[in-house]
């Protein structure tokens, strides 16, 4: 668990196959949501994730970019490692 964070209930905010697969839908399904697990199955055995500290927050100019600094973690869920790894 991280520190000095209260728990949270988990919701599907998003799903592609579900919701389509147009960006825009996925930043209106979130919201200001924050505390984001994004789950990528890249085929049938790889599936990666990141946990996103923060909110997706888009630029007021949708021809610009933003940046935001947030903690962001990376894992491979699986079939990346034949084994665990250290």
């Amino acid at each position: 668990a991280m520190k000095n964070h209260p728990s949270h209930t988990r919701e599907l905010l998003y799903k592609a196959t579900r919701d389509g697969w147009r960006y825009g839908r996925l930043i209106d399904s979130v919201g200001d949501a924050s505390g984001l697990l994004v789950v990528v199955q890249h085929n049938d055995t790889h599936r990666f994730g990141a946990f996103i500290d923060g909110q997706l927050k888009q630029p007021s100019d949708p021809t610009k970019e933003a940046q935001s600094e947030c903690r962001l973690f990376f894992y491979s869920v699986s079939g990346a490692c034949g084994n665990p790894t250290p």
